[in-house]
């Protein structure tokens, strides 16, 4: 009796010392896909804004890149040294040192791609105009006199030319993967998927000193401002 317990004993110790590192490694892997999964809702949410800071920002990159570090700041996470205060000094300045690294991230490693207007559209609509507020001379793809623009247009231009004004993006944020053990598995695993977000994302892994995770979002709309051109 004495014997099969202790043999017992002595297997559930060895099947502990098994098991506890697997469920240990599930557990951060659960953590960090959690934690994917949150930036890429969040990505999704951001999207809007940048879209919206496109279509109002004549879709300069400075504006749609600011707009998409500030969404994703709230990726950052953030702690308190000492108990909250009434005058929520520390969550101020935590959300600042958050958009800070935030903005040094997105220079580093995001990037929004226009896809519409093509380049095409662009030779085929711009025109060259007067900025008042710049004092300088632009090309631009107008989107004011609509009506007077398309009066003398066939059903098919007039399709084509409202097709131009379509602001089409796509946005790439390399998330990176902070949780030990679990990064480096999931970041070898999501190298088998070559596709051009992860390549992005993979020469930028030296200057974050991460593995990055790409994630990706869409967003489509009318432009509500000219579309400049660089």
């Amino acid at each position: 009796m004495y014997l099969r317990r202790k043999t017992q004993v002595g297997a559930s110790a060895v099947e502990a010392t098994l098991l506890l590192p697997l469920a240990l490694w599930l557990g951060l892997a659960a953590l960090q896909l959690l934690w994917i999964f949150w930036a890429q809702q969040t990505l999704h949410n951001t999207g809007h804004y940048v879209l919206r800071s496109g279509q109002i920002g004549h879709a300069q990159e400075s504006a749609m890149q600011n707009t998409l570090a500030t969404g994703m700041s709230s990726v950052e996470l953030q702690w308190y040294a000492e108990p909250l205060d009434d005058d929520h000094r520390q969550q101020r300045a935590s959300a600042i040192r958050a958009s800070a690294k935030s903005m040094l991230h997105a220079r580093l490693a995001s990037q929004v791609i226009v896809h519409s207007p093509t380049d095409a559209e662009q030779a085929r609509y711009r025109e060259q105009r007067f900025s008042l507020p710049g004092h300088e001379w632009i090309d631009e793809i107008a989107i004011d006199h609509a009506q007077a623009r398309t009066s003398t247009l066939t059903p098919e231009a007039t399709q084509l030319w409202l097709a131009a004004r379509q602001l089409d993006i796509e946005i790439w944020w390399c998330l990176p993967l902070r949780v030990p053990l679990v990064a480096p598995a999931l970041q070898s695993w999501w190298q088998l998927v070559d596709n051009p977000a992860q390549r992005f994302c993979r020469m930028r892994e030296p200057l974050v000193g991460y593995p990055l995770w790409p994630l990706v979002t869409r967003r489509k709309g009318p432009m509500m401002s000219g579309f400049r051109l660089d």
